[in-house]
C-alpha cells in the first residue's frame, strides 16, 4: 500500500475478508500524513452496506485519533492527524445508493 501513488486514482476491489477495509484505513492516513493540502472533506468513499459504510467511517476516526498520539509523528503530522480526527465526520462515506440518492437530491431541480 506504501508504493500507492496518491496522486491518481485508485479502485480497491477484493473478496470478503481480505482486508479492504484496513487498507482503506491506511490510504487515509496516508493522504492526511503525506499531502497536507489535502482537504478531509474531499474524500469519497463507497460500500455497499450501510455497515459497512458506518463500521469505515468509525475505525478511520479511531484510527486517526490513535496514530495522533503517537510520537513516531511530527508535531506538524500530529496535529493533522487529529485534526483530520474531529473533521472524520466530514468525509462522504456512503453506499452506492445512498450516495447516488444524495446526488439527484442536491440536483433534482436542475434542468
Amino acid at each position: 500500500m506504501g508504493d500507492l501513488n496518491l496522486d491518481l486514482p485508485a479502485l480497491l476491489e477484493a473478496s470478503a475478508g481480505t482486508g479492504k477495509t484496513f487498507a482503506v484505513e491506511h490510504l487515509v492516513l496516508r493522504f492526511v500524513v503525506e499531502k497536507p493540502e489535502w482537504e478531509f472533506d474531499s474524500i469519497l468513499l463507497l460500500s455497499f452496506t450501510e455497515k459497512t459504510a458506518g463500521d469505515l467511517r468509525k475505525r478511520i476516526r479511531d484510527l486517526l485519533k490513535k496514530e495522533s498520539r503517537k510520537d513516531c509523528w511530527t508535531e506538524a503530522e500530529r496535529r493533522r492527524l487529529f485534526e483530520a480526527h474531529l473533521r472524520s465526520d466530514e468525509a462522504s462515506i456512503h453506499t452506492l445508493h445512498g450516495f447516488c440518492h444524495s446526488i439527484l437530491k442536491a440536483h433534482a431541480l436542475e434542468n
